[in-house]
This record gives C-alpha cells, sequence and structure tokens, in this order.
C-alpha cells in the first residue's frame, strides 16, 4: 500500500458549514487519508448552465463554500498533515483554487469540457498536480490532446497529470465497476490509461 495514494472525498458533505468542513479535515487524517477533497464553485447558477441542467442551481447554492473557506481549509490541512484538493467546475475558478491547494481535480462530468481541461494548463506548470477522472466518454487521449500538450517538461516527467477510471452512477452497480480496467495502466495514452479509481460504490 506504500505507492497507493487514498483520496477522502467530502465534497458538499459540510452542508454549507464551515465548522463542519474543518472537521472532515481532521477526520479524514484520523482515518489515514492521504489527501482530503472539496468541490468548489462560485457562481452556481453558471455551473447548472455549463451543465445544462438549470434545475440543479439552487442545490448547488445550498452546498457552495464560502469564498474564503480555501485559505482556513488549507491551513488546517497543514497543522493536521494532510494534503488539500479540491474540484473546480469554472474556468474563472481554478486561478483562484490554485492558490490555497497541491492537488486540482476535474470530474468525469467536465472531463470534455476543453476551456476548463485548458484553464489548468498554468496552475499544473506551476507545480500542482491535477487529476481527471475520465468517465462520460473522455479518454486518455482527450486530457493528453487538450491539456497535455500545454504542459512543460517538468510537469511531464513529475507526473503532476494523473487520470482515474471513473463510473458516473450513484451508486454505481457493482456489475459495472469494471475494476480490471486498471490493467492499462498510465502512460500509454492511445487507449484508456488510469492511475487509479475514483469510486462511486
Amino acid at each position: 500500500m506504500s505507492n497507493t495514494t487514498v483520496i477522502a472525498e467530502c465534497g458538499s458533505s459540510h452542508d454549507g458549514d464551515l465548522d463542519a468542513a474543518m472537521r472532515l479535515v481532521d477526520i479524514a487524517a484520523r482515518c489515514g487519508a492521504n489527501v482530503v477533497k472539496y468541490q468548489f464553485v462560485s457562481n452556481p447558477e453558471r455551473m447548472a448552465a455549463r451543465r445544462h441542467a438549470p434545475e440543479f442551481g439552487k442545490v448547488y447554492r445550498q452546498y457552495m463554500m464560502g469564498s474564503d473557506w480555501l485559505a482556513k481549509l488549507a491551513v488546517r490541512a497543514t497543522d493536521v498533515d494532510i494534503i488539500l484538493a479540491c474540484s473546480t467546475y469554472l474556468p474563472e475558478d481554478v486561478e483562484r483554487v490554485a492558490e490555497h491547494v497541491e492537488i486540482l481535480k476535474i470530474a468525469a462530468f467536465e472531463s470534455q469540457d476543453r476551456e476548463l481541461l485548458v484553464a489548468h494548463i498554468a496552475p499544473i506548470n506551476s507545480g500542482r498536480t491535477v487529476i481527471v477522472s475520465l468517465g462520460m466518454g473522455a479518454t486518455g487521449e482527450i486530457v493528453q490532446d487538450w491539456l497535455g500538450r500545454g504542459m512543460n517538461e517538468d510537469a511531464r516527467s513529475q507526473g503532476r497529470l494523473r487520470c482515474l477510471k471513473c463510473v458516473s452512477a450513484y451508486p454505481t452497480p457493482t456489475r459495472d465497476l469494471n475494476i480490471a480496467a486498471l490493467r492499462h495502466r498510465a502512460g500509454n495514452w492511445a487507449g484508456p490509461c488510469y492511475h487509479g479509481y475514483s469510486d462511486h460504490s
């Protein structure tokens, strides 16, 4: 297990409460996770529009983080020795989030969003790691074409771009997990390539 990184997905489980979000950092660290991850969006209505799901705008707003949360969560993560990560959904949020986290995440739903992927080139070239869930039809080839070509040599050699196998069903039926697909190891950009698994089971 020494080469395995465990990411604790806190997502929006804080229910809009900063104190709850802080406690989740502590819990993730106590459980032995290496990374604790949240989700940030500055404009829920714009996110809903980009996802062509206007009916979810109210839900996205209900669970959004305050604009000052990331700085506070970063301090707490450092205090308990865990890495802070965050998913972004809007291109204009990427730079703001990158100031506070070591790892940026692109969800499967946005894995074919060229504008969002390209917005991550600057952070990845500045030392951040970017993780992309390959789901909803996205492939390593798409990610390599849109994001990989803009990466500098440091980012390439240090492996700052990571791809996860993901089945976007909540919960994912066991019969659809297809964990055997992880045999397609990352580095073979000609086809599926995975560094790990994003588990929705």
